[in-house]
């Protein structure tokens, strides 16, 4: 469950992370039937250690995850 300045820092973080990896979601929502899938397009980050880090301290751990496709 996040917040809005959670939200908030969030985007901040994947602005001052600018490259070349699409962000995609997946969110659990109570008002959804089932869990969805969304592509984040606003951003396209550089996956680096220290974003990593920072998404899973908001987040959590098992929340961040790096899939390559």
């Amino acid at each position: 469950q996040l917040n809005k300045k959670e939200l908030e820092d969030i985007a901040t973080l994947f602005s001052l992370n600018k490259g070349e990896t699409y962000v995609k979601l997946n969110v659990v929502s109570k008002e959804a039937k089932a869990p969805f899938s969304m592509n984040v397009r606003r951003f396209v980050v550089d996956p680096n250690d220290e974003l990593i880090h920072s998404l899973r301290t908001i987040l959590d751990e098992e929340s961040v995850k790096l899939v390559r496709v």
